[in-house]
């Protein structure tokens, strides 16, 4: 098993797993700039107000992910270290179903406190139609899942691929906005 960080250049190795970290981040900056966008060029400020309401949501379940993520890759990264595979597969089993079973708790959680959570995050009459909400509802597992790969992946050496995966996602996002939304009319 070859090393993933070179220990005899920490800068060059740093650099080189850092920089698609943080591309990838610039990248989901841009993508969310380019939702906003697509979404204020419907006029509709009760659409807009409701989906900068669901933020919040999305950002607990990127928290979640992120949990399961971020913690099982430093484990892993260590686990890696001392070439302990069978505890690597063990942690990422772990990971994929506690961050599987967190998302549809989160779900089922969400689908029956709807409107005390829309109304505590400040929707009224106009903004609760809009259905952004419910995408996030069905999707909280899938969302959730989607924060843990990302990590996982890095600790094992796979920034590039990490950032591929992001970037690619964002891209095909940025081109299916205006057609989802204004082309289709599918709104949010």
């Amino acid at each position: 098993m070859h090393p993933i960080f070179d220990t005899d250049h920490v800068y060059r190795s740093y650099f080189k797993m850092a920089f698609p970290v943080v591309l990838g981040l610039v990248v989901t900056l841009v993508y969310n700039l380019a939702d906003t966008f697509f979404i204020a060029l419907t006029n509709d400020t009760d659409l807009i107000a409701g989906v900068s309401l669901c933020a919040p949501v999305f950002t607990a379940l990127m928290a979640f992910g992120n949990i399961y993520g971020q913690g099982g890759s430093s484990l892993i990264s260590r686990l890696l270290g001392q070439h302990d595979l069978s505890s690597v597969k063990r942690i990422s089993s772990f990971c994929f179903y506690i961050a599987l079973a967190t998302g549809l708790v989160l779900a089922i959680t969400m689908s029956t406190f709807y409107r005390p959570i829309l109304t505590l995050l400040g929707a009224d009459a106009a903004t609760f139609p809009h259905g952004y909400y419910i995408v996030l509802v069905i999707c909280a597992p899938i969302i959730v899942l989607s924060f843990i790969h990302s990590s996982l992946v890095r600790c094992e050496g796979l920034s590039k691929e990490s950032m591929t995966d992001t970037v690619l996602g964002a891209v095909i996002n940025i081109i299916l906005d205006p057609i989802c939304i204004s082309v289709v009319g599918f709104g949010a």
